[in-house]
């Protein structure tokens, strides 16, 4: 069984792993080497929050998290992963199971990308739902978040099709550019995030991890 550390002080969401058998150095050496082996690009950054250490994933990763180690009683080491994209839980899994300290039974399917990212284009609602379905990032109450892109989708179509004209609601004719350039441009914004998150699970489900959740 994992276990847990709740750290007061810390607003952003979070996953804290218990190494008490290792040195923060010992544990940061863990940390990187699973980074690496997932394939995260990431830096050290030097504002640790108190931690001793701390690893930001890079804009161009697939991932999204940061992780700290740090020790704060005599021989007990924390890991913690904070993520604003629901990545905090799997990857502390990921970390959990490359130090040896346990294993899990839930198990996920790999997604593909070319299905996720032509959802993604018919709407974003769908490839928000796709990405979320059987996944180990999947967001609390991801069913109604996803109402959320469906309506951002609703108000372009309007926008473009009756706000820069004045002949009523026509998306589809005289509203016709204009929707298309709204509604393209949102899903060029989303796209990119979408499907790093495809190829982050990918990632960990080819390397055979499995998740408490």
């Amino acid at each position: 069984m994992v276990g847990l550390t709740g750290l007061a002080g810390l607003a952003a969401r979070g996953s804290v792993i218990d190494m008490p058998r290792k040195s923060p150095e010992e544990a940061a050496e863990q940390v990187k080497l699973s980074l690496k082996k997932i394939g995260a690009a990431y830096k050290e950054n030097d504002e640790t929050n108190g931690f001793s250490y701390r690893y930001d994933t890079l804009w161009y990763s697939p991932y999204s998290f940061s992780v700290y180690v740090g020790s704060f009683q005599e021989g007990k080491t924390v890991v913690r992963v904070d993520s604003s994209a629901n990545m905090e839980k799997a990857i502390a899994d990921v970390i959990y199971q490359d130090a040896e300290l346990g294993t899990f039974e839930k198990t996920y399917g790999g997604k593909s990308w070319l299905l996720g990212d032509t959802l993604t284009i018919i709407s974003p609602f769908f490839g928000y739902l796709y990405g979320n379905i059987d996944s180990p990032f999947a967001a609390r109450n991801y069913g109604f978040k996803s109402l959320l892109y469906l309506g951002i989708d609703a108000f372009l179509l309007w926008v473009g099709g009756k706000t820069f004209f004045t002949h009523g609601f026509d998306p589809f004719d005289r509203g016709l550019l204009w929707t298309g350039i709204l509604m393209g441009s949102y899903r060029l914004v989303v796209l990119p995030g979408f499907h790093m998150g495809y190829v982050a699970q990918d990632r960990l489900v080819n390397l055979k991890y499995t998740f408490r959740f």
